[in-house]
């Protein structure tokens, strides 16, 4: 990567490649230059249909660790899904040194290629899958720097986002703006910069007026919690995107994340006029959320997510100081941070809001 590219530029053809896939190998070009390293691979393990991109400096990598069955002895991805760590790792962060010099995957299949240092992440997404995002480094280069991991965290959020509606396009550059939102696999629109809906797809029309309302003004959420949020991301002049929205459980609907991502770049040429694309994605679970689906979906850090898992199983907050074996002024420290990430203001609220994202449909 240039010296002159920084995050938000990084960012920019994040948002680029969730739109046009063909750009992922270029972004993972970059960000493998913040690391210093060979190239970077990108893995959405969706049961349904996963799928993996990867750097061209990297092409035949996966291909090869398949076809050698090295997915048998590699115990670099449940190391870091146990690590259970909001962020990127390297390998001596959930390795020994011991492990390190024997690991069978690491010396027989990466170290023979050139490689066997790296740092990775995964990011538990709402429907269950994980995104993976592992960057390669040569061996004979060292350890990937800890200031190259802190830069790397920075844009985490933005890579899983982007990753999950890349997943389910097979996009063409000639491919209309219905056309492309209708192969989202998520209710979505695209909204201008005035707030108004321009377009939408087939999955938001049933979501019409009951969630999403579509008024001669702006875009709107009929959640009442929801739309405040909505408006303040309109008055701000759409200075917070990428940003979330949760909105909560109503009578006959389960709970939604709204993801508004920036349109940039290139992706300007498929979405004419568009300023954000709107994508909704239902959050189903059973009674209780677990941790791993918190994080994601508010950009929650461990101890934060840990907090209002426990909310959501029915925890009141001195119980919650109890089980975390912590004081019950650092979970109203945690609270406060949750208050700023969710848009509630008040305990019951966040209960509230809790309670609706873990309820089913």
């Amino acid at each position: 990567m240039g010296a002159a590219m920084n995050l938000d530029q990084v960012r920019d053809q994040i948002y680029e490649a969730a739109m046009l896939p063909d750009r992922w190998p270029g972004v993972l070009d970059a960000v493998a230059g913040i690391a210093g390293a060979v190239g970077s691979i990108l893995i959405d393990d969706d049961r349904r249909r996963p799928v993996w991109t990867n750097s061209a400096s990297l092409d035949g990598f996966l291909e090869e660790f398949m076809a050698g069955e090295w997915g048998r002895v590699d115990t670099r991805m449940p190391k870091l899904i146990a690590a259970d760590h909001a962020g990127f790792l390297l390998l001596e962060d959930v390795y020994s040194q011991e492990e390190l010099a024997s690991d069978p995957m690491i010396q027989g299949f990466l170290k023979p290629r050139g490689y066997g240092w790296a740092t990775a992440t995964f990011v538990p997404q709402a429907n269950g899958s994980n995104v993976v995002i592992s960057v390669e480094r040569r061996f004979v280069d060292g350890p990937v720097p800890r200031e190259a991991v802190r830069k790397l965290d920075a844009i985490r959020g933005d890579l899983a986002r982007a990753a999950r509606l890349s997943s389910n396009l097979g996009l063409d550059r000639g491919r209309s703006t219905v056309d492309t939102l209708g192969q989202l696999g998520f209710p979505a629109g695209v909204v201008g910069r005035s707030g108004r809906l321009q377009v939408i797809n087939n999955q938001l029309r049933p979501l019409m007026p009951q969630i999403v309302r579509d008024t001669r003004e702006r875009i709107a959420f009929a959640e009442p919690r929801a739309d405040a949020q909505l408006a303040e991301l309109l008055n701000s002049n759409w200075k917070r995107l990428p940003t979330r929205i949760a909105i909560r459980r109503t009578e006959g609907n389960p709970p939604y994340v709204a993801s508004f991502l920036p349109v940039t770049g290139a992706v300007r040429d498929v979405f004419a006029g568009g300023f954000a694309i709107m994508v909704l994605e239902p959050v189903i679970t059973r009674q209780g959320v677990d941790a791993a689906i918190l994080k994601p979906l508010f950009d929650l850090t461990d101890a934060e997510a840990s907090v209002l898992s426990h909310l959501s199983h029915g925890d009141a907050p001195g119980d919650v100081a109890k089980r975390n074996a912590v004081s019950k002024e650092t979970v109203r420290t945690h609270m406060k941070a949750l208050f700023n990430k969710t848009g509630v203001n008040r305990q019951a609220a966040l209960m509230r809001l809790v309670a609706g994202i873990a309820a089913q449909s």
